[in-house]
């Protein structure tokens, strides 16, 4: 009788990661892209074209990483880059939902949205940077390769930016700032 990860364990042995789910990646994008610039014309004839193009570029990825394995491999790359991705939205998702659970009308303010794109703008890059085999430190930094060292900076640094924002006056929290002294306080009544 076989479990789950005997069943994962055999997925991943017959390609899925390597062959099937890059392959489906690729070709969504590549097709997805080519339909909405509409550079090969309208519908329905451009469709046979992008649905032609996306195949090649995909299969052509997917031949790449088979047939001549490289240091630089596309598919390894978006095999390391994928899953701290999805980390880094689910880490997102929850940040927007605390935000959104005790500052309801602030979820939709500018300043949420530029920590948002420049801490994930940031993330990025050094998530490529790293698939990518870039992310060399000087040897007076090595103590920032540590995993556990860079997750305390960037909670100290999102903690030290949310207090900020609660307890500024000018162009912090302002009246959401006061508020949200006295709901920590419990001085808070509506």
């Amino acid at each position: 009788m076989a479990d789950f990860y005997s069943m994962i364990y055999w997925l991943d042995e017959i390609g899925v990661a390597d062959v099937l789910l890059p392959f489906i990646l690729i070709f969504t994008l590549v097709f997805a892209i080519l339909q909405k610039a509409k550079i090969l014309g309208e519908e329905p004839k451009a469709r046979k074209y992008n649905t032609l193009i996306a195949l090649v570029i995909a299969l052509t990825l997917v031949f790449q990483h088979l047939l001549y394995p490289s240091p630089n491999d596309p598919v390894e790359i978006l095999n390391n880059i994928i899953p701290n991705v999805s980390a880094v939205l689910v880490v997102g998702l929850l940040f927007l939902m605390l935000v959104g659970l005790f500052f309801p009308d602030q979820i939709h303010s500018d300043f949420i949205r530029w920590i948002g794109v420049i801490g994930s703008v940031i993330v990025m890059i050094v998530i490529i940077f790293n698939a990518l085999g870039w992310y060399g430190l000087p040897s007076w930094l090595s103590w920032l390769g540590d995993p556990e060292t860079y997750t305390m900076i960037i909670v100290l640094v999102v903690f030290g930016l949310i207090v900020w924002w609660i307890t500024g006056e000018g162009g912090g929290g302002g009246d959401t700032g006061k508020k949200a002294k006295k709901f920590v306080i419990g001085e808070l009544k509506d």
